[in-house]
């Protein structure tokens, strides 16, 4: 198996810890490699060390609130994708969130599946380039790849329903490298 080159970095900034161990779970089995901040001065401090790939902002924090992380991130950051998580519904949240930037705003509750959907939909957005070449497994004849979802065989495009296509790639992790 040919591995990614490197996999997507998501910085879930929540300060809900059971929400945060959700998503770098859900997220680490689809293939992206996740950074957890409670905070927003915890999210300053991983985004110097490392820069990701794409935010995920909780918009209500004690301290600092998403939003003011998100504009501080979109002047820093241009290209980092942003989207925005709040359990408030009001659309005055939602306008102030994307005119400061952000890419995309859900409100909680969410489906894990709709958020993983929009951050592949900001990833290839924000950076295509990054989501093209590293994302594809092959070995053996067969082509994995991860952003489209897509398999082949010699060629020839495979169907798969999604719980195939995931038990597939869970598979292909653990097959050694050679």
């Amino acid at each position: 198996v040919t591995a990614p080159d490197t996999l997507p970095v998501v910085l879930v900034v929540d300060d809900e810890t059971e929400l945060r161990a959700l998503l770098a779970e859900y997220f680490g089995r689809h293939g992206f490699e996740v950074r957890q901040a409670e905070d927003a001065a915890m999210a300053r401090r991983l985004v110097a060390e490392q820069l990701p790939d794409l935010a995920i902002l909780d918009v209500n924090m004690p301290g600092e609130n998403g939003l003011s992380l998100a504009r501080f991130l979109r002047e820093s950051h241009p290209r980092l994708g942003l989207v925005m998580l709040t359990t408030a519904g009001e659309s005055v949240d939602r306008i102030v969130g994307l005119e400061l930037g952000a890419d995309d705003y859900l409100p909680k509750p969410f489906e894990p599946r709709e958020l993983l959907a929009r951050l592949q939909t900001v990833l290839r957005r924000v950076a295509p380039a990054a989501a093209a070449p590293g994302r594809v497994w092959r070995f053996d004849g067969i082509e994995i790849d991860l952003d489209r979802r897509s398999v082949r065989r010699q060629g020839e495009a495979i169907d798969l329903t999604g719980t195939e296509f995931e038990l597939l790639v869970l598979l292909a992790r653990e097959t050694p490298l050679n």
